[in-house]
C-alpha cells in the first residue's frame, strides 16, 4: 500500500517537472519579443510604457524563478520516492 503511495507521488511529480520545464522554455522564448519592445519603446521615447514592459518583465523574471525552485523541488520529491520504492522491493 505505501509502495503504491510513493508510486503515484512520483508519477505526480513527473508530471509537474515536465510542466515547469515546458514553462521555463516559454519565458525563455519571450524574453527576446520583451527585449524588442523595450528598445521600440525607448526609440519612441515613450517613457511609460518603457515604465510598463520593465515592470512586466520583473514579474516574469519572478515567476520564472518559482518555476525553477518548484522544479527542483519535484526532483527531490521524485528522488526521495524512487528511493523509497526501490527499497521496497
Amino acid at each position: 500500500m505505501v509502495l503504491i503511495f510513493f508510486y503515484y507521488i512520483l508519477r505526480i511529480s513527473n508530471i509537474f517537472t515536465t510542466y515547469t520545464q515546458h514553462m521555463i522554455f516559454v519565458d525563455q522564448k519571450s524574453s527576446s519579443l520583451f527585449y524588442f519592445i523595450l528598445f521600440y519603446s525607448l526609440s519612441l521615447s515613450c517613457f511609460h510604457e518603457v515604465l510598463f514592459f520593465i515592470l512586466f518583465r520583473l514579474v516574469i523574471f519572478t515567476t520564472f524563478m518559482y518555476k525553477i525552485w518548484f522544479s527542483f523541488f519535484c526532483i527531490i520529491i521524485r528522488k526521495f520516492c524512487f528511493f523509497f520504492l526501490m527499497k521496497g522491493k
